[in-house]
C-alpha cells in the first residue's frame, strides 16, 4: 500500500469534524424540539439519546443553565445576541476544523508539489 493511499491524520480530522457538525445539528434540533413543541403534536418528542434505561437525558441537560455557555460563564448577558445553545458553538468549532484542516492540507499540497513536481 503507498503512503498516499494509507489514511492520514488529516482523514481522520476530517471525519472526525464531520462527525461532530453532525452531532452538533442534531443538538440544535432537540433543543429547539423541546423548548417549541409543535402545536397539535400529540406525540411527546423523545431524542435518540434519552436512554431511560440507564436514566440519560440529553434534553435535560440542554436546558440546564449550562447548556448556554458564554452566558453561563458572564462573557455575554443573558438574552444578548450571543447567547446562543453550546450546539451552535459547536457547529462553529466543528465547521472552522474542518475548514482549517482544508485549508492547510491544501497548502501542503501546493508546498510539496512544488518542490517534488507533483
Amino acid at each position: 500500500m503507498s503512503s498516499h493511499q494509507r489514511t492520514s491524520p488529516s482523514n481522520y480530522t476530517r471525519i472526525l469534524s464531520t462527525f461532530g457538525f453532525i452531532l452538533s445539528i442534531y443538538a440544535l434540533y432537540v433543543e429547539h424540539r423541546m423548548s417549541h413543541p409543535p402545536d397539535g403534536d400529540d406525540e411527546e418528542f423523545v431524542a435518540l439519546c434519552d436512554i431511560d434505561a440507564i436514566g440519560a437525558s440529553c434534553s435535560h441537560a440542554f436546558t440546564l443553565p449550562e447548556g448556554r455557555l458564554l452566558t453561563y460563564l458572564n462573557i455575554v448577558p443573558h438574552d444578548h445576541f450571543l447567547d446562543v445553545p453550546n450546539a451552535v458553538l459547536g457547529i462553529l468549532y466543528y465547521t472552522s476544523i474542518f475548514l482549517l484542516e482544508q485549508t492547510m492540507l491544501r497548502t501542503y499540497r501546493t508546498v510539496v508539489g512544488s518542490a517534488y513536481g507533483w
